[in-house]
């Protein structure tokens, strides 16, 4: 929200923070790309971004929740568009699918960059709790999302929800995985026609929904 006084226009608090937190998201994930993980300083980012280390860590506590944040709004946007691509017409369906991928599906370096960091969770504690609070959420994103199609679609999955969003998952990072080691040998409409054709199993094989028996009131004596 700003203010708007005279000819001035004058951000609110919350407008200030929001755009010193997006201002500090770009600027780690170009510096992050650029360094690595281990590499990246809080000083430099906090340069790149124009603004002190302090800022930093009164916006998200320190570096690995800064490079969380990072990774979570590209997921963020990639479940919003892939979803949304996901509910085109049939005959668009994969090419919807196939432009996203396109567009939001990692580089070598972006991969090389999260494969860095999850190795690094791994051998450190703290940063590993916050690496599975992390995903837990995506998770439970992921699983709403799917839900969701599924109601669309009028059926129970064949599968309970979370395992077909885990699925989902397991196929977008195997697939990004193998295009970075072989990118030839990755079609750009593979991930996207292999979820349209387990959407279509899901619709073929799910049992249909059945609306909600009413409850039964009691008559008043």
């Amino acid at each position: 929200m700003t203010i708007e006084v005279g000819n001035l226009v004058r951000l609110t608090p919350e407008a200030r923070r929001e755009q010193t937190r997006r201002c500090l998201l770009d600027a780690a994930q170009a510096v992050f790309a650029a360094r690595g993980y281990r590499g990246a300083s809080l000083s430099e980012i906090a340069e790149a971004a124009g603004f002190t280390t302090g800022a930093i860590y009164s916006n998200f506590g320190g570096k690995e929740d800064l490079f969380l944040a990072v990774v979570e709004r590209r997921r963020a946007a990639m479940l919003e568009e892939f979803f949304a691509a996901a509910g085109a017409e049939p005959e668009a369906r994969v090419e919807a699918i196939a432009e996203v991928s396109r567009r939001l599906s990692p580089t070598a370096s972006e991969w090389a960059l999260w494969e860095e960091f999850f190795l690094y969770s791994l051998r450190t504690p703290g940063a590993r709790a916050t690496l599975v609070s992390d995903s837990d959420a995506f998770t439970s994103a992921l699983v709403a999302m799917v839900e969701e199609q599924c109601e669309g679609l009028g059926v129970v999955p064949p599968i309970p929800v979370e395992a077909l969003a885990r699925l989902y998952m397991a196929i977008f990072d195997g697939l990004a995985r193998q295009a970075v080691l072989q990118p030839e040998a990755v079609e750009d409409d593979l991930f996207a026609t292999t979820v349209t054709f387990i959407g279509e199993a899901v619709a073929a094989l799910g049992r249909p929904r059945t609306a909600a028996k009413p409850r039964a009131t009691k008559s008043p004596r």
